[in-house]
């Protein structure tokens, strides 16, 4: 996308070499809102690219229409991006008027005239331009809305030159022609309709001076009157005939008399519109004459005013030698310093000259070091901050995972406990069991007396109830399981119950009873008070 880009930039850009046109660059004559327009349009990029003064002819030969921009996102005419090529192209003076000069392409002429209206001197824009007045074809004219008009050439001509806004583009200024014939830079312009305005002039004042010709050698009534009176001596005709020969003859009369007056009318006419224009003719050489007499004293105060600058400048000149002389004098005299002065003002030039290059290249060194070194400020901040980020996500892996193993080093000591107490409970256990087993045995070897059912309100019925693990019966897990924490505290929730179950246990049916002897001894083994019979 970059790369389309600069070759959009490097596409639009002027001529190389080319010259600056009223001060500035051609293609700058259009604004730049404009120029934006016309590089989007399609047929710029299609078919304005790559051309020059030969393949841009064959372009404006093909044209259809003249405008700006139109329609609601300004779209550009193809009239519009051929003037921009031209401007690109920076084209001279003569293919604008060779365009110009192409009368079989009206539209190439519209072309070259507006591109010579932009880049033109205002005296060529005028003689090469006026010509166009006599152009009267029809051509298409785009509105901003979008439609089509009809105009003709002439009419474009005449915007071109009066109006300061053509085509979207504002036009250079250019001095009005009065102004330029003042100066005598232009001719005074004579117009194809004052030409035709004499011509037929002339020819009416040919026709008058025929009817007036013709009115001399038309016949007299006298004249008439003799020749009918000869005629009638000649002949002689009946009455009837006669009568009937008048009647026939009357209305040729009145048609004779009725033309008469019509010619008469005509004539009267005719008349008064040749009084107009004599009159015409001679209020204009009056003011032929009042124009030629303000002309000529323009004249005579432009000539004096020219005499007086050339007088001027004579004088100035003439004190300027003068003022020279004087100083060659004066410098004659005292060269040696004046060439001292001048050599020590060329050395402080050139040592101002070198200082301030060298401010410049010790500008552009200091900026170039301080980029390099907040570049590296950058970097090293950069560097810091990444590393504390990184550390602070190793410190939290590592917590985590030193965490994570002081739990499994907790789990482990608490198993390792709670396998030891399981112990300690389970051979304890074994070893009562083992015991009352063997005091079981002897007892079985010993004679046994016969003893009377203990009362349930009997001391040794009370101690059957006690809790002492000695004599507590509790079945031998056949397997070890290591204690886990909710199993913990399940079993501190459920000591109650099991003190419970081993004080009931003592009046199991599956114990065996024992005799006093047997339980005395026991008690005395044990180091407890005996029992009393």
């Amino acid at each position: 996308k970059n790369c389309a880009s600069e070759c959009s930039v490097m596409a639009n850009r002027t001529q190389p070499g080319a010259l600056s046109v009223h001060g500035t660059d051609p293609q700058n004559l259009i604004e730049k809102i404009v120029r934006t327009r016309i590089h989007a349009a399609k047929y710029w990029n299609e078919e304005c690219f790559g051309l020059d003064a030969a393949t841009l002819t064959d372009k404006a030969m093909v044209l259809r229409e003249v405008g700006g921009t139109y329609g609601g996102n300004y779209k550009a005419t193809p009239f519009l991006c051929l003037v921009l090529k031209m401007l690109q192209l920076a084209l001279p003076k003569e293919i604008a008027v060779e365009l110009i000069n192409a009368e079989d392409h009206k539209y190439m002429r519209c072309l070259g005239a507006f591109y010579l209206r932009l880049t033109g001197k205002p005296v060529d824009v005028y003689v090469y331009l006026e010509t166009l007045y006599n152009d009267y074809r029809k051509i298409r004219w785009r509105t901003a809305a979008g439609t089509l008009e009809v105009i003709r050439v002439d009419e474009f001509i005449d915007r071109i030159l009066t109006q300061e806004r053509v085509c979207d583009i504002i036009l250079p200024r250019i001095m009005a022609r009065h102004t330029l014939e003042e100066l005598d830079l232009l001719p005074r312009r004579v117009s194809a309709l004052e030409e035709m305005l004499e011509s037929s002039s002339e020819s009416e004042e040919s026709e008058e001076s025929d009817s007036d010709n013709r009115k001399k050698r038309k016949r007299t009534p006298s004249d008439s009157r003799s020749r009918s009176r000869d005629r009638r001596e000649r002949r002689t005709v009946s009455p009837d005939r006669r009568d009937r020969r008048r009647e026939e003859r009357t209305p040729s009369r009145e048609r004779y008399r009725r033309d008469d007056r019509r010619d008469d009318r005509h004539d009267d006419r005719r008349g008064d519109r040749r009084d107009d224009r004599r009159d015409d003719r001679r209020d204009d050489r009056r003011d032929d004459r009042r124009d030629d007499r303000r002309d000529d004293r323009r004249d005579d105060r432009r000539d004096d005013r020219r005499d007086d600058r050339r007088d001027d400048r004579r004088d100035d000149r003439r004190d300027d030698r003068r003022d020279d002389r004087r100083d060659d004098r004066d410098r004659r005299g005292d060269g040696r310093r004046d060439d001292r002065d001048r050599r020590d003002d060329r050395d402080r030039r050139d040592d101002r000259r070198d200082d301030r290059r060298d401010d410049r290249r010790d500008n552009r060194r200091d900026d170039r070091r301080d980029d390099r070194r907040d570049d590296r400020r950058d970097d090293r901040r950069d560097d810091r901050r990444d590393d504390r980020r990184d550390d602070r996500r190793d410190d939290r892996r590592g917590d985590r995972r030193d965490d994570r193993r002081d739990d499994r080093r907790d789990d482990r000591r608490d198993d390792r406990r709670d396998d030891r107490r399981d112990d300690r409970r389970d051979s304890d256990r074994e070893r009562g069991r083992s015991e009352v087993q063997t005091g079981k045995s002897k007892s079985r070897s010993s004679s046994r007396s016969p003893i009377s059912p203990v009362r349930s309100d009997s001391p040794l019925r009370s101690a059957s109830r006690s809790p002492s693990p000695m004599y507590k019966r509790k079945p031998v897990r056949k397997a070890f399981k290591p204690l886990t924490k909710q199993d913990k505290k399940k079993g501190k929730k459920s000591s109650g119950g099991e003190s419970a179950d081993a004080s009931s246990g003592g009046r199991g049916g599956n114990d065996e009873g024992m005799t006093i002897e047997e339980t005395n001894k026991m008690r005395a083994e044990l180091g407890l008070k005996p029992l009393v019979q």
